[in-house]
C-alpha cells in the first residue's frame, strides 16, 4: 500500500502518477500533427520524461514543436508541475510565433484533458 514515504509519490497526491507510454505520447501528438519526426527524447528509470517532435499542424498547417515533459523536476530547465503537453507555432520565417499547452493529466483522474 502507497504512503507517504512511496518514492512513487508526489507530494500532495493521493495515488502514484500515471506515466504515459512511448506509444501513448506519440499517438496524441499523431493525433494533432499527423506525421511527426522526434528531434530530442529523455527518460530515466520511470520512464520518459521529455519528448520534443516536430510536424506540421494539421489545423493551421504551420510547423509546430511539441513538447510533451513529465511531472517532476529533471535536469536543466526541466521542471514542471504538472504532466503537459506544449505545442510552439512558427511562421513561415521560421521565428516562433506563439503556443499553447495542448493536454495535460488530470492528477485526480490520472487521464489526459484537452486544454
Amino acid at each position: 500500500m502507497s504512503g507517504p514515504e512511496d518514492p512513487q509519490l508526489h507530494r500532495g497526491e493521493i495515488g502514484p502518477e500515471r506515466i504515459p507510454s512511448r506509444e501513448e505520447i506519440l499517438s496524441l501528438l499523431r493525433s494533432r500533427c499527423g506525421d511527426i519526426e522526434v528531434a530530442k527524447e529523455r527518460s530515466d528509470e520511470r520512464g520518459i520524461y521529455l519528448l520534443e517532435a516536430q510536424g506540421m499542424d494539421k489545423k493551421s498547417g504551420e510547423l509546430t514543436l511539441y513538447t510533451y515533459q513529465r511531472k517532476g523536476n529533471f535536469q536543466g530547465p526541466n521542471a514542471t508541475d504538472v504532466t503537459v503537453i506544449e505545442a510552439v507555432y512558427f511562421g513561415t520565417d521560421g521565428v516562433p510565433c506563439g503556443g499553447d499547452t495542448i493536454a495535460e493529466i488530470d492528477s485526480e483522474t490520472n487521464e489526459w484533458v484537452d486544454k
